[in-house]
C-alpha cells in the first residue's frame, strides 16, 4: 500500500510538471505569434517597375499610414519624404526625390489594395496592413 502511495504521487508530480511545460510552450508561441502578427508592410511603387518593400515594421497603436512611411524612410535602407501639413492636411509632396508631378504623375497611397480616402496622416492602420505609394496618374475610380 505504501508503495501504491508513492507510485501515485510520483505520476500525480509528473502529471504537474508535464501540464506546467505545455503551458509554458503556449504562452511562449502566442508570445511570439503576436510579436509577428504586430507588424504592418510598405511598398513604394516609382511606377516604373522599380519597388522598395519593407515587410517587417513595428505596427504601433494608432499607427497612421504616413507614420509607417515615415518609419520606412528611417530604415538602413530608407529614403528621403517630403510632406507638407500634418495630421488631416498632411500631404506627401516626394518621396526619395521623386517629386509630385501636379497634372502628371503624383504620389498616391493605398492600403490593402484599396485606395486612401484621406489624408494619410490620419488613416489609421491595422496590424498586418499593407500601405502602398505609387506614383502614378490620378484615376478617380
Amino acid at each position: 500500500m505504501l508503495s501504491t502511495l508513492h507510485l501515485s504521487r510520483r505520476v500525480l508530480i509528473l502529471c504537474v510538471l508535464t501540464l506546467s511545460c505545455l503551458m509554458v510552450v503556449t504562452v511562449n508561441q502566442s508570445l511570439s505569434q503576436d510579436k509577428v502578427s504586430k507588424t504592418v508592410s510598405l511598398i513604394v511603387d516609382y511606377g516604373n517597375g522599380f519597388e522598395r518593400r519593407y515587410t517587417a515594421l513595428r505596427w504601433t497603436e494608432n499607427m497612421t499610414a504616413l507614420d509607417a512611411t515615415r518609419l520606412a524612410s528611417k530604415h538602413k535602407q530608407g529614403f528621403a519624404i517630403l510632406v507638407k501639413g500634418s495630421g488631416a492636411t498632411a500631404f506627401v509632396t516626394a518621396i526619395d526625390g521623386v517629386e509630385n508631378e501636379g497634372q502628371g504623375k503624383n504620389w498616391m497611397y493605398g492600403v490593402n489594395g484599396k485606395k486612401g480616402d484621406r489624408s494619410s496622416g490620419v488613416y489609421k492602420l491595422s496590424a498586418s496592413d499593407v500601405v502602398k505609394w505609387t506614383f502614378e496618374v490620378f484615376d478617380a475610380d
